[in-house]
């Protein structure tokens, strides 16, 4: 997603620690944490103790760990005591990113725009 984009969705979440996690975001039940009960708040922090422990192997392996411990430091600190939070900001950004890519398929084949399998949006953010 352009940045211009990404930040309209979500300031909470820095766009450099959504490039470096890319595929482990995209590979976690998000879309599972949907209400505030103990069940969803237990998987909301299992998923922030896996990010940072994620984000820390990679700090471990990297030529820029100074950065990315940073971001681990920046996210545990905003998110540790509502990890809900994380998971709804999370949630926002991919089904944002979701919309950039469907609004580009509808770009680039005007045909499918009328089809039913894709909806175009005017905002990345319409899914708010």
């Amino acid at each position: 997603m352009p940045p211009e984009q990404f930040n309209v969705c979500s300031d909470k979440f820095p766009h450099n620690l959504r490039c470096i996690l890319g595929g482990w975001l995209e590979n976690n039940p998000w879309e599972f944490i949907t209400e505030s009960d103990s069940f969803c708040a237990f998987m909301a922090n299992s998923l922030l103790s896996a990010m940072v422990e994620t984000l820390q192997d990679l700090a471990n392996k990297n030529h820029q760990s100074s950065l990315i411990l940073q971001l681990m430091a920046n996210l545990e600190n905003t998110y540790r005591r509502d990890p809900l939070q994380l998971a709804r900001t999370v949630k926002q950004i991919l089904e944002a990113e979701q919309v950039a890519v469907q609004n580009k398929v509808c770009l680039d084949s005007p045909g499918l725009a009328n089809s039913s399998e894709f909806q175009c949006y005017d905002s990345p953010c319409d899914l708010r």
